[in-house]
């Protein structure tokens, strides 16, 4: 019986732990417009992942870090498209920071653009 409680309580430590873990992390959302379509996310850094352009009003946790990179995807034809990196994206980022990464995203036959890409931190 002991072992079970201790199985149990040690679930539940990890559970709470990671939880709070996530709740310290920086948080990143998007606010995209323009030719905006559900193929395509927003994908930064490594540990950031990638997140929907539609996605407006979420935040997505991100590791404190410096966002080294920015790219969009096409999950339907699995292109990629890389920005270039605002002076406003190169930041450090630490825990509790919130980055609202904005533009206007722009589709030109196979060409796909964040025209006036920028990050504001809080």
């Amino acid at each position: 019986m002991k072992k079970i409680a201790s199985i149990i309580l040690l679930n539940l430590s990890l559970i709470f732990g990671s939880a709070a873990f996530a709740y310290d992390n920086a948080h990143v959302s998007v606010k995209i417009t323009g030719d905006v379509k559900n193929t395509y996310y927003l994908c930064v850094n490594s540990n950031g992942g990638c997140m929907k352009i539609n996605a407006k009003g979420v935040k997505f946790p991100i590791t404190a870090t410096k966002i080294d990179y920015i790219f969009l995807a096409n999950i339907k034809n699995m292109r990629m498209y890389p920005q270039s990196l605002p002076s406003s994206c190169q930041v450090n980022i630490t825990s509790k920071n919130n980055v609202v990464i904005s533009g206007k995203m722009i589709i030109n036959n196979d060409d796909v653009k964040l025209n006036n890409l920028s990050c504001s931190i809080s």
